[in-house]
């Protein structure tokens, strides 16, 4: 155990068992499922890399339940967002 660090299991992505990582309540870091090619806005995964398109959605509908707060969010890939987490993270989990 870390302290300040929560994880969670994110499904559908192209990668079984893929993990998002929360600091402090505040930061997210992704790996492949969350990005972000446009600076200020995220984005999923190509639909045609997603294992299940809906199982990631709702797995980021779990986080979004489960974190009250969300600031920054760390992407693998593209530009880091430095405000607004949790609304743009609550868009991306809406079909």
């Amino acid at each position: 155990m870390v302290a300040g660090l929560r994880v969670f299991e994110l499904a559908g992505s192209k990668t079984p068992g893929e993990l998002a990582l929360i600091l402090e309540h505040s930061t997210l870091i992704t790996g492949d499922l969350v990005r972000s090619h446009v600076g200020g806005k995220l984005n999923l995964l190509p639909a045609d890399k997603l294992t299940d398109a809906a199982a990631a959605r709702g797995s980021l509908a779990r986080l979004v339940r489960e974190q009250p707060r969300l600031d920054c969010v760390l992407v693998g890939d593209g530009w880091p967002l430095f405000t607004d987490g949790l609304a743009q993270l609550r868009a991306l989990s809406e079909p």
